[in-house]
């Protein structure tokens, strides 16, 4: 388990989160434990870019 904590921590993947609000600050805090960049977009204007550039979804 640690070489894939190692790994995410190496690339800094950018995650796009689609969750609801009672859990997306521990979500974020998850990620941002592991070394990954948490984006927690939800506007409709905002999903088609983020989904675009984001390394992964959650």
């Amino acid at each position: 388990m640690s070489h894939l904590i190692e790994k995410v921590r190496q690339s800094q993947p950018l995650i796009h989160n689609i969750t609801n609000q009672v859990v997306m600050n521990f979500t974020a805090n998850g990620l941002y434990a592991v070394g990954a960049s948490p984006v927690m977009a939800h506007a409709q204007e905002e999903v088609e870019e983020m989904a675009s550039i984001a390394d992964a979804w959650y």
